[in-house]
């Protein structure tokens, strides 16, 4: 079965209120069988959870369709993105999901999700 799971997610820890700014995703298929192609979502978020109460608490950074992915291999990108949705100056997160859609029977489902904190300066 295949097993996505995003192996490396940098973004900046330190952002400003529309400027952008470099999300840099990994995906890499940790199982040993093929996934058809599924997508890969970035929000900016006030929390670790992607999507949780809707779009109202999360402002949708990029959408990545990956056409699909062989077992043991990896795939990268570099998306530019920005936000204006958050002006309140603090920390808030950048939060990755693979197989956003929901769409691949993966051996593993509860490892699809990373992400770092980023401090809102201005």
């Amino acid at each position: 079965m295949p097993n996505l799971v995003i192996s490396s997610w940098n973004s900046p820890r330190g952002v400003d209120n529309g400027i952008l700014f470099d999300v840099q995703v990994t995906v890499q298929n940790g199982g040993n069988t093929a996934a058809a192609a599924f997508l890969v979502r970035g929000w900016f978020s006030l929390d670790e959870v992607p999507a949780n109460a809707g779009a109202k608490a999360d402002a949708l950074l990029f959408e990545w369709q990956v056409p699909g992915l062989e077992g043991g291999a990896a795939v990268s990108d570099t998306f530019s993105v920005r936000f204006t949705t958050f002006p309140i100056h603090r920390t808030y997160f950048v939060v990755g999901e693979v197989d956003a859609g929901h769409q691949i029977a993966e051996s593993n489902e509860a490892d699809n999700i990373r992400w770092t904190s980023a401090n809102v300066s201005r």
